[in-house]
């Protein structure tokens, strides 16, 4: 929580020490149902409600407003890829590029609304180890793909070495 007198000097009076942890963070619903691209917008949509609704605090002739701001960053790709309309799970939900695009620069295109949901650290570090092991895997090759039966076998005598 962030304190800012009359527009002035910010200060941190309480910040979360662990934002996954269920102590700090409980589930506002939870609901037994088939898992959706709509069904997960409907979701988006309540929690941001929710969030809206929030009323000003005031007690003891002090007036304290706070504005509510939520950020959900603890998601994983399948809800990223529903709020975006991503539609495929090959593609950045962030620019919409496939991997085989991340090389032209020039191409990229952020969408300001897909920043919002965040990378989360647990994600971010799977991600990169797996990155890691696949350039590490197709280091011989020098390709992303392994097409030939000839490059197939490269790639199991070195995942195998790896490993």
């Amino acid at each position: 929580m962030i304190v800012s007198i009359n527009g002035e000097t910010r200060k941190i009076i309480w910040q979360n020490p662990v934002p996954s942890s269920v102590r700090f963070c409980r589930p506002i619903r939870a609901r037994f149902i088939h898992e959706t691209k709509d069904i997960t917008k409907e979701e988006i949509t309540y929690i941001e409600e929710q969030a809206r609704n929030l009323k000003e605090i005031t007690g003891m002739e002090v007036s304290v407003k706070i504005n509510h701001n939520i950020l959900l960053t603890m998601v994983d790709g399948k809800v990223c890829n529903a709020a975006t309309d991503t539609a495929s799970t090959m593609r950045c939900y962030i620019c919409g590029q496939t991997s085989k695009d991340f090389n032209k620069l020039e191409i990229g295109n952020v969408c300001e609304e897909s920043l919002k949901f965040g990378l989360s650290i647990l994600h971010a570090r799977i991600r990169f180890f797996e990155l890691l092991l696949h350039l590490a895997y197709k280091a011989p090759l020098q390709k992303w793909q392994a097409r030939t039966a000839e490059d197939k076998n490269i790639l199991k005598e070195t995942k195998q070495k790896i490993q």
